[in-house]
């Protein structure tokens, strides 16, 4: 509940700009004539409001509010408090957030809203073993192993660096003119595929550092099977032989499914492929140690066992924010419940509903096929596509005793578009959707606050139209 005396504070806050906006712009016959000074005003009003509604979680801190834009801007003096201010504020909300949509929306927020992102200043999320799993400069870095690229400003290891609270970092090589960053790390419990059983810290924030060197990439499956077992002793150098020897056998299990992507062609194997792909999670949230990287690494790998080509897996949660997608990293931290396909469908509703029923069910969709050209949507990445695709979707919910965390798993194969059987759960869900009536509720809320305000502040206009 701790969501309304928020919004109420912030649109407290917005009236006042308003307020300052049309004093000064206005009142001061800056802007002419009167009519276009209040529609500029009307619109700086609106950027305003956006941004103070997307940063709307309670601090229960006040000390600890610094964003990228103060880092950006702060001086040389004073830059390494303000970094570490940064990181504990972005500690602050990812440790806060207190439902998997809501850490999916902030994980969003680190790539894009200016409080996290500005200028040279941004939040890197990485994995304790070293992957990176947000850069928001660069998603074609994600999953790299940065576990030998980044050391402490001492000298210190990265596995020294993640058994302290916190400290300066430094990428190896780094010019010394080039400021440092500063690590800390977090336990971000509804981060998608951390570890449900799991009560120590399992990510690490960096804020600060600013580096985005070549991706590199694996040529073979083999190859990045052999480093992640590597990686995996090399960060756990504790490990007994009996830990050891049940990983790789892990590993060896997780790694060869009964059916590939390259053998998928019918219904049935769309079947058997997904339900290998759940079975993969749960195996891997039963190894010793997990990294959440290591799962999308393997996922992800075209060639691999889980993508090959137009096969290949994508995982949502049931409120259709992307958490994965094998094609199209692009896409992931995204929210699609209200993507309209042709037609104004909207088929992301119908997958999830599919996903619902026992056993899960088939949706008749058009998406990018990423072995076609021609196909993809207008802009570069983005959701969407012409190409008919047969989805296959069903429920994942992680093991643990709360059982928070739902995924929607799906996968599917492309046809001709006289081939593709017409599904039988073409009806879209209700706008009404339970699962939707929160959302719902909030915005009522919202629309009545505003309309307060507008009420509020028409006099004021008036009063000055009049003047004119």
């Amino acid at each position: 509940m701790v969501l309304f005396p928020c919004i109420f504070r912030n649109l407290m806050k917005v009236k006042s700009v308003f307020d300052s906006l049309h004093t000064n712009f206005c009142n001061a016959n800056i802007v002419k004539p009167k009519y276009f000074c209040l529609f500029f005003v009307f619109v700086s009003f609106l950027l305003f409001v956006n941004s103070a509604l997307a940063h709307e979680s309670p601090h229960q801190d006040e000390t600890i509010v610094t964003t990228a834009r103060d880092v950006d801007n702060s001086s040389k003096e004073e830059r390494d408090d303000k970094v570490k201010n940064f990181v504990e504020h972005a500690l602050l909300h990812l440790s806060g957030a207190e439902s998997f949509t809501e850490s999916l929306h902030l994980l969003n927020d680190f790539r894009n809203h200016r409080d996290w992102v500005y200028g040279s200043t941004y939040i890197l999320l990485t994995t304790k073993a070293g992957g990176v799993y947000i850069h928001p400069k660069s998603r074609e870095l994600e999953d790299q192993d940065w576990s030998e690229a980044l050391v402490g400003c001492n000298g210190e290891s990265w596995n020294e660096i993640v058994t302290k609270e916190g400290g300066c970092v430094r990428y190896v090589g780094q010019p010394d003119d080039v400021p440092s960053g500063y690590a800390m790390i977090a336990r971000g419990p509804f981060v998608p595929f951390g570890n449900p059983s799991s009560e120590e810290a399992e990510f690490v924030l960096i804020g600060g550092l600013d580096y985005t060197p070549e991706p590199f990439s694996y040529a073979t499956f083999e190859e990045l099977e052999k480093d992640l077992i590597e990686g995996f002793i090399s960060t756990n150098p504790d490990i007994s032989a009996e830990q050891l020897e049940e990983v790789e056998n892990r590993f060896k299990e997780i790694l060869n499914p009964v059916i590939n992507a390259v053998d998928v062609e019918t219904q049935d194997d769309l079947r058997r492929f997904l339900l290998d792909a759940t079975r993969f999670i749960s195996a891997s949230f039963s190894l010793p140690v997990f990294d959440p990287v290591i799962l999308r690494k393997v996922f992800r790998f075209d060639g691999g066992p889980w993508r090959n080509g137009s096969t290949y897996i994508y995982i949502m949660d049931i409120e259709g924010n992307v958490v994965f997608n094998g094609a199209n990293r692009n896409i992931e931290q995204t929210d699609l419940w209200n993507f309209e396909g042709e037609g104004q469908d909207l088929f992301i509703r119908r997958i999830i509903d599919e996903a619902k029923k026992p056993g899960g069910g088939f949706v008749g969709y058009d998406w990018d096929d990423p072995n076609i050209e021609g196909d993809e949507p207008d802009e570069e990445g983005a959701a969407g596509g012409t190409s008919s695709k047969l989805g296959y979707a069903v429920l994942y919910r992680e093991r643990g005793e709360d059982h928070l965390r739902t995924y929607v798993f799906g996968t599917g194969l492309y046809f001709d578009r006289g081939e593709l059987v017409e599904d039988d759960g073409g009806c879209s869900l209700s706008a009404n959707d339970s699962s939707k009536n929160g959302s719902i509720l909030a915005n009522s809320f919202v629309m009545f606050f505003l309309l307060f305000f507008a009420i509020s502040i028409k006099s004021s206009v008036f009063a000055f139209l009049k003047d004119d």
